[in-house]
């Protein structure tokens, strides 16, 4: 059965996928609430993945604030996507050692 950060990690990473490099539609926004820390006190404060995820989305939405080109915005959503991707996989198959 699935825990709550590995269901909060799937949420993130489906929002992103359905988010789109020319504008901050609703699912980033809704990405990046789930994903902080700040706003989830159930939050797995040592979880490097959720951080690296979080981060990841907060430099698209900068790059889309500051006027990036589109492959730049393309290309740090796709880094975004990639974050939540391994935050989701290390809570699906947590590390046995």
């Amino acid at each position: 059965m699935a825990d709550y950060e590995e269901d909060v990690a799937r949420e993130v990473h489906t929002l992103l996928l359905s988010a789109k490099p020319e504008s901050t539609g609703r699912d980033l926004a809704s990405a990046a609430e789930r994903a902080s820390f700040e706003k989830d006190p159930r939050a797995r404060r040592s979880d490097d993945f959720r951080a690296g995820a979080f981060s990841a989305i907060q430099d698209f939405r900068n790059a889309i604030v500051e006027g990036a080109g589109y492959s730049e915005r393309k290309r740090r959503l796709r880094h975004a996507v990639n974050s939540a991707h391994s935050w989701l996989n290390a809570r699906r198959f947590p590390n046995p050692y």
